[in-house]
This record gives C-alpha cells, sequence and structure tokens, in this order.
C-alpha cells in the first residue's frame, strides 16, 4: 500500500512534488534551533491570515458591486431593471446547465434555454399576465422530460420553471414602486443572516445533515424569527401591497408577520433545495460569477423560491381587501333630474 505522505502526488491536485523544508545549518542557526523550528509555524499562520483577510477583502467588494448595482437598477426601475432582471436569468441558466453536467451547445441546453427566454419575452414582448407568459417554459420542461428521460433532464425541466417564473415576479413584483421587491429581498436576506448566525453561535442538532451538514435547527428557527421580524418592521414602513391601499398600520404589521414566516421558510426549503443540487452534482459552489462567494445560484436560491410566495401573497390579498372593501358603484348621469336608461 503506498504511503499518503510519499513526496509524489498524483491526482488532479497537484503534479509538482512537495516542497521540503530547509532547515538552516549553520552553527548560530543550530543554536536558535527552537526560534528556527518556530519560524515556518509562524510563516505559515502569517500566510493562512494573510489569504483569509484576502477572502473576507475579495467578498466584501463583490457583494457591495453586487449590492450596488441592484439596489440601482431596482431604484431607476424601468429598462435598466429589465436588463439586470434578464442577466441574472442568464446567469443562473447558465449555472443550472453546468450543474447538470451539460454543454450549453447541447440539445437539451438548447431546448432549456429557448424555454426561458420565450417566457421571459411572451411577458415582455406581448405583455401577456404570468400564467400565460409560463406557458412556453411548461412546454419546454415537458419535452425535457419527454425526451431525455435522465436525472439531468428532470434537473433542466425544472430549472426550466424556476427561473422564468422568478424572474417574472421580480418583474411584476416592480410594476409600481421598487417596496414590494425590497421588502423581500429584506426579509430573504434576514432569513439567511439570521439563520447562519444562530447556527453558529447556538450549534445544535443538524436540520438536514444528509443535505446541509452545516445547518442546525437553532439556526433555521433563528433565520424564521428574524424573517418575520424584518418583514413586520418593512410592512408597517414600507407598505409592500400596494394593491391593498386601505389597511391599517396595525393589521399591515400582522401580515408582516405571517408574510415573513411564509417568505423565510420558503427561502430556507430553496436554499435546501439548491444544496441538495450541488451534492447531486458533486460541487461546493454553483459557479463563480460572484468572487468570494460562489455562484448566482449560491446567493439567490432562496430568493427563487421566496418570489412566487411573495406574488402568491399579494394576489391574496388584493382579493381580500376588495371582498372586505368593495369599491363603490358609479352614480348614473343625470340630466335636467331625469335619468336615462340609453342614449337616444
Amino acid at each position: 500500500m503506498p504511503n499518503c505522505c510519499s513526496s509524489t502526488r498524483c491526482g488532479r491536485i497537484s503534479a509538482r512534488p512537495n516542497s521540503r523544508r530547509r532547515w538552516p545549518s549553520s552553527a548560530g542557526a543550530n543554536a536558535g534551533s527552537v526560534g528556527a523550528l518556530a519560524e515556518p509555524a509562524l510563516t505559515a499562520s502569517g500566510a493562512t491570515a494573510s489569504g483569509s483577510w484576502r477572502d473576507l477583502r475579495l467578498r466584501l467588494v463583490s457583494a457591495a458591486v453586487a449590492g450596488l448595482v441592484g439596489l440601482g437598477c431596482l431604484w431607476l426601475g424601468g429598462p435598466m431593471w429589465l436588463l439586470l432582471v434578464i442577466g441574472v436569468a442568464a446567469g443562473l441558466a447558465w449555472e443550472w446547465v453546468g450543474l447538470c453536467g451539460l454543454e450549453l451547445r447541447e440539445p437539451p441546453s438548447v431546448l432549456f434555454g429557448a424555454g426561458i427566454a420565450v417566457a421571459i419575452g411572451d411577458y415582455l414582448v406581448l405583455d401577456d399576465g404570468l400564467g400565460a407568459a409560463m406557458v412556453p417554459a411548461v412546454l419546454a420542461a415537458s419535452l425535457l422530460v419527454a425526451l431525455y428521460r435522465t436525472r439531468s433532464g428532470v434537473a433542466l425541466a425544472a430549472g426550466c420553471l424556476v427561473i422564468p417564473l422568478a424572474a417574472l415576479c421580480l418583474v411584476w413584483l416592480r410594476r409600481g414602486d421598487a417596496a414590494p421587491v425590497l421588502v423581500v429581498l429584506l426579509t430573504v436576506w434576514a432569513s439567511d443572516s439570521g439563520a447562519y448566525l444562530v447556527g453558529r453561535k447556538l450549534g445544535g442538532p443538524k436540520l438536514a445533515p444528509s443535505i446541509s451538514p452545516g445547518k442546525t435547527r437553532s439556526g433555521a428557527m433563528g433565520g424564521l424569527v428574524c424573517a418575520m421580524a424584518v418583514c413586520a418592521l418593512a410592512a408597517a414602513w414600507l407598505h409592500p401591497t400596494p394593491l391593498t391601499p386601505g389597511l391599517h398600520a396595525v393589521t399591515r404589521l400582522v401580515i408582516g408577520v405571517l408574510l415573513g414566516g411564509l417568505l423565510g421558510i420558503s427561502a430556507q426549503l430553496g436554499d435546501l433545495a439548491e444544496s441538495w443540487f450541488k451534492r447531486r452534482s458533486g460541487v461546493k459552489d454553483s459557479g463563480t460569477l460572484l468572487p468570494g462567494h460562489g455562484g448566482l445560484l449560491d446567493r439567490l436560491d432562496g430568493l427563487l423560491a421566496a418570489l412566487p410566495v411573495a406574488v402568491v401573497a399579494i394576489f391574496l390579498l388584493a382579493a381580500i381587501n376588495h371582498h372586505l372593501h368593495p369599491l363603490p358603484l358609479a352614480a348614473p348621469a343625470s340630466t335636467g333630474g331625469t335619468v336615462t336608461d340609453s342614449p337616444a
């Protein structure tokens, strides 16, 4: 059995031989052997600290640039927001194909991309509703399952539904002001951050060890509480349901708590689904589009699951508000005190 510590490395990690440490051979160096022995450890520790600082700095710069671009396009709305959504959808589709182990030029990938592009184009160009715009994506997903009865075909079919639906929800939520999108973004961010911080602080039993060993039940509960709190505050302040302008501030606060719970749960389920997808594909990160963070899917997995829930919730709130506060009927026109049923 070969020694695992032999000087010859094999595999894809490195083709170079192990570098041996060279110890000082002079008398002075031998006299200070303790210091000489400690020097490599200090050097390695310094290199590790320097590398960690570089990684943290890269993550912070990448997050700051992405956040400024995203918030700027969200504030501007219109074509800038559409371009950002289309670009993000294209990046997500590219990473999804890679996780399926396929190339972009292969027929399944072409069908996958066509379904996403036609669905988004249908909504933007023809101004169809969300349901009608998703028909091309559903057809493409059905063809992927029927023609390619493999795991990759099923995974592509799932992405053909998830990616355009999330993109259309982002466009639909930004039809008026930026408040609805901002509330969803803040809630998902609070869920992710709360789960990470509480999970690291408290630890405890694992949430799904076979899928994501790092996630804990305490972290999941912490993320859920943070999502509910942030969504409630944002709902009372930003009023994320412009279709229901008659709601009282306290009512919006209660609705924010409930909506935050739904968004927090859906975001964590989306995170787990993406972790399972990556584990199935044998990769740690979905891509390299975000330096220091991995891929777009690594950062937007929870948002992909939360956006449809937010749209459905707004539709339900609008329906409830319309039922409780129906619009008054327009008074009939009168001429000279006499109401006419129809024009002469």
